[in-house]
């Protein structure tokens, strides 16, 4: 090889080892940041883990009556457009669906290509 070669490498080993240095310098730069950083929960005496929450077993959790809700009103979407045969607009269709519905207009589109002589 030439020397220019050599040193072309040397030069990209060099960068190649300053680059993921300093990666891994990062890596437990912020390693270290979590760890010091972290929330800690607060010590609950041992007397009051044996306990259950009050409630919980009676009431489901938000996010179990959010799911419930959602799986209904779909259900209930679904079967009012196998009955009229069409989907129906969401009432708060937003921009991607207008984006949907403006795509599949242009595709359809013939545009009618003039040629200037």
């Amino acid at each position: 090889m030439t020397e220019t070669m050599m040193e072309a490498l040397r030069i990209t080993g060099l960068g190649s080892a300053i680059l993921f240095g300093t990666l891994a310098c990062l890596v437990g730069v912020m390693y270290l940041l979590t760890t010091l950083l972290r929330e800690r929960s607060p010590a609950v005496p041992e007397a009051l883990e044996s306990v259950p929450p009050v409630g919980q077993a009676v009431r489901p959790t938000t996010a179990k009556v959010a799911a419930i809700a959602v799986a209904l009103a779909r259900a209930e979407a679904e079967a009012a457009s196998a009955q009229t045969g069409r989907v129906e607009v969401p009432q708060s269709a937003g921009g991607w669906w207008a984006f949907h519905l403006h795509r599949q207009l242009l595709s359809h589109i013939h545009t009618r290509r003039t040629t200037s002589r």
